[in-house]
């Protein structure tokens, strides 16, 4: 699969091949979507707890006799028709934690970068500039100049120099990401991704034991 590079100045250089896993028709993506909603899942915090009638403070009392006074018949104030009462069906604190197997996240991930690659929004960097001081102004010239200045744009590194990092931190919509931690949740929020060459090697050695798994899926394009 050939990717548009482009040198430290933001110029194109080239197109290089680099040989990611490719797929054939809707291979793999039923794990990148379920991948996804599994991190989106195990980010949350679940927490969220509501007070049933038995957890509320309150008197168990009956708040006035049964008959004779024109009112609905009530036992208690911790009712839930009651103001203050306790709430019918509410959120109680619970783990949506969900176990992802390594193979299966490597697999969504390549299907992630296979469809960025697609779309030509996966883009091979030599390496991003790496000034004495971080200068957030020449950064984002260097980006637009890679057509990078649209969307959500994520750049992977192995690892991010600190004037690097911190020349794109305050970038609005720009995201960093080191090539050892990317997953697909990672790929599936951005538009255009950008990965340096030594960040591009680390990956492939990530995904290397999908070939070995012999899954029939997933081969080398």
């Amino acid at each position: 699969m050939d990717l548009h590079c482009y040198g430290s100045d933001g110029e194109e250089v080239a197109m290089r091949p680099v040989p990611l896993p490719s797929f054939e028709g809707d291979a793999g993506l039923s794990t990148f979507h379920r991948v996804v909603v599994a991190y989106q899942r195990n980010a949350r915090q679940g927490d969220a707890q509501a007070k049933t009638r038995a957890e509320v403070s309150g008197s168990g009392k009956k708040p006035y006799r049964q008959k004779g006074t024109g009112n609905a018949r009530h036992g208690e104030k911790r009712s839930p028709i009651w103001s203050g009462g306790g709430v019918t069906f509410g959120p109680r604190r619970r783990d949506y934690t969900v176990k992802i197997n390594r193979k299966v996240r490597l697999l969504a991930l390549a299907r992630g970068l296979a469809n960025l690659a697609t779309e030509g929004a996966l883009l091979l960097v030599e390496a991003f500039p790496e000034p004495e001081t971080p200068k957030t102004k020449d950064f984002l010239r260097t980006l637009r100049r890679m057509h990078g200045d649209g969307g959500p744009t994520l750049l992977v590194d192995e690892p991010f120099s600190e004037t690097t990092a911190l020349s794109a931190r305050n970038l609005p919509q720009v995201f960093l990401a080191e090539a050892r931690t990317l997953n697909a949740w990672d790929v599936a929020r951005c538009s255009k991704l950008f990965v340096t060459e030594r960040a591009m090697a680390a990956l492939l050695a990530r995904l290397a034991p999908l070939d070995r798994a012999g899954k029939g899926e997933v081969s080398n394009g």
